[in-house]
């Protein structure tokens, strides 16, 4: 649910989706179903931390990253 919700706000908001699909290769939107799988798969929270911020990192953009407490 956290993943769906960051990518809801995303999609309606982030506006270099376009510039990153582009310039990296990376169509991130249409990655959604490879991303949940990948969070599916973690095991545990430190696990779910890291693979959000692979995610994030996707979109290679400083602005965009988990912080871990």
């Amino acid at each position: 649910d956290d993943f769906k919700y960051m990518y809801k706000i995303l999609k309606e908001n982030y506006p270099f989706f376009e510039v990153n699909k582009r310039v990296n290769g990376i169509d991130w939107l249409n990655k959604k179903t490879e991303y949940i799988n990948k969070i599916k798969s973690t095991k545990n929270d430190a696990e779910f931390f890291d693979s959000m911020n692979s995610i994030l990192s996707e979109l290679h953009c400083g602005h965009t990253c988990m912080y871990n407490q």
